[in-house]
């Protein structure tokens, strides 16, 4: 009884190669979908949650962001380091994002703003990172 149901029920044989082109592929698709998740799905998320609070900002180029327009503003202007920064400060204000490349950056250039996001929006205590700053000091003496 045991052999007809064999026959019956033919499973096709996997040997060793096939389980591993099957765990090779297995594997790329999981690396594809972690380079996908972490180079255009976050950035992406990050703008999009920005956008919907009224940030300005520039718009969302996969891979590469604003490396190309980054770039040509250093070359022409060598001697500011913050030419870029400036530029889109001019353009959006002094709260806005731009990616470079596949990371992505909010840029505050009002110290009034960032103090207000520091003491309103944020896990920021003063008093450990001036103990820790006290500890460094003291280790360099």
């Amino acid at each position: 009884l045991l052999s007809d149901i064999r026959k019956r029920i033919e499973i096709p044989f996997m040997n060793a190669f096939h389980l591993a082109c099957l765990l090779v592929g297995a594997l790329l698709l999981t690396l594809i979908l972690y380079l996908v998740y972490r180079i255009i799905w976050i950035p992406y998320s990050w703008i999009r949650y920005f956008r919907k609070q009224g940030v300005p900002g520039e718009p969302f180029v996969p891979l590469l962001g604003q490396l190309r327009e980054y770039n040509q503003a250093k070359l022409l202007n060598t001697s500011d380091f913050w030419a870029y920064e400036n530029c889109l400060k001019d353009k959006h204000g002094p709260v806005h994002y731009w990616c470079k490349g596949p990371e992505f950056r909010l840029y505050f250039h009002d110290a009034s703003v960032l103090q207000y996001v520091c003491q309103h929006h944020a896990k920021f205590n003063k008093l450990s990172i001036a103990k820790e700053a006290s500890k460094l000091s003291l280790l360099t003496n």
